[in-house]
């Protein structure tokens, strides 16, 4: 992932000021911009123009940065969802409404190998559990990654019997799936689905968990959420596991260019990835407009605190949950499930000391 330095924030901030001010349109050259993250900085005017209501000034940016993309492609992309399917800049959907597209997205290449590396590394990094364990899911979504881990863990003989599954998922027809596909898992004694958020439901548990699970799930609240949220959790269980997006959409406030470079990379490097495949069909780009679409335009156009994502590179994960676990845990897996230049997905294990 590529960031701004603080001189270059500084810069792009107060230059887009001036051009969307003076409605100044493309073509535009600058040196003093890195020539690697001019297309990035197309997007950042096309968005900036879209979130002041002015759709013509921006496709045109976004029509200069789109010839200028070579690894990304989400002026290209965002272009197409506004000029050929004639949509202004607003949320086509509410994220995880709908199953469909996020199973669709999920099984492009970049998320099945970060999925796939995040199951082994579970298995790895965790001890041997001589008793029945009791697992918590945290946004289990469908409930086949839940699935794939358990069944991993039982064939690396870290666990024999689940003796509770607590899924916890605010959609109620992920959850629906996901106790359907889950309620036969070999080992599995009980299954208990809660249709709420995390943020809800935390004050309220109180009994011990050996293992919590948060799959792409935990990025959903700010920082000061999150901490709360980890905090109320931390005696009530051994180990928790992450896979979460190394990206920066929790800090940086709407419109400014550090939130727009990241969402650039990283969703615009998803989104290729999606669409790169020789099987994509139409329900591929619907499943991009109900899933990932989404989340961009809330990312892009929805102030910090009301927006629905919150991703934050690794090295801040690990100071929030040092914080927020306290000494009596300590970090057992620390790595990348997925990462090029653009993206990335990690794995993190925070576990209670053994005394």
């Amino acid at each position: 992932m590529f960031y701004l330095l603080e001189s270059e924030k500084g810069y792009w901030k107060n230059l887009a000021q001036s051009l969307v001010s003076n409605s100044v349109l493309p073509p535009f050259d600058d040196s003093n911009i890195r020539r690697n993250l001019i297309a990035a900085f197309h997007f950042y005017i096309g968005t900036f123009f879209l979130s002041m209501e002015r759709k013509e000034p921006a496709k045109e940016w976004l029509k200069h940065g789109a010839k200028l993309e070579t690894q990304a492609s989400l002026c290209t992309y965002l272009l197409d969802y506004l000029d050929n399917k004639g949509r202004e800049q607003s949320k086509p959907a509410t994220a995880f409404e709908e199953p469909d597209p996020f199973v669709q997205v999920s099984n492009a290449r970049i998320l099945r190998t970060a999925k796939s590396r995040f199951v082994s590394h579970v298995a790895d990094t965790l001890s041997v559990f001589k008793k029945p364990v009791r697992i918590m899911d945290i946004g289990c979504g469908d409930g086949s990654l839940t699935g794939q881990i358990i069944e991993n863990l039982r064939f690396n003989k870290k666990i024999s019997t689940v003796s509770e599954l607590l899924l916890i998922e605010p959609s109620q027809k992920m959850l629906e799936r996901a106790e359907e596909r889950l309620k036969r898992l070999p080992g599995l004694i009980s299954i208990k689905p809660c249709n709420e958020r995390i943020q809800k439901m935390a004050p309220y548990i109180k009994d011990h968990y050996d293992i919590v699970i948060c799959a792409i799930s935990y990025h959903h609240m700010p920082y000061e959420e999150k901490c709360i949220h980890l905090q109320e959790l931390a005696p009530f269980m051994s180990n928790i596991l992450f896979l979460e997006m190394d990206a920066e959409h929790d800090k940086p406030e709407m419109n400014s260019p550090e939130l727009a470079l990241s969402v650039y990379l990283s969703y615009g490097r998803f989104i290729e990835d999606a669409i790169s495949s020789p099987f994509v069909g139409a329900e591929t780009y619907e499943a991009i407009d109900g899933f990932l679409l989404t989340e961009i335009l809330s990312t892009l156009t929805e102030p910090r605190g009301v927006r629905t994502e919150y991703h934050m590179p690794k090295n801040r994960w690990i100071e929030l949950l040092k914080f927020s676990l306290g000494p009596e845990f300590s970090l057992g897996c620390d790595t990348f499930c997925y990462s090029d230049d653009h993206l990335g997905f990690f794995t993190l294990h925070y576990g209670k000391k053994v005394i």
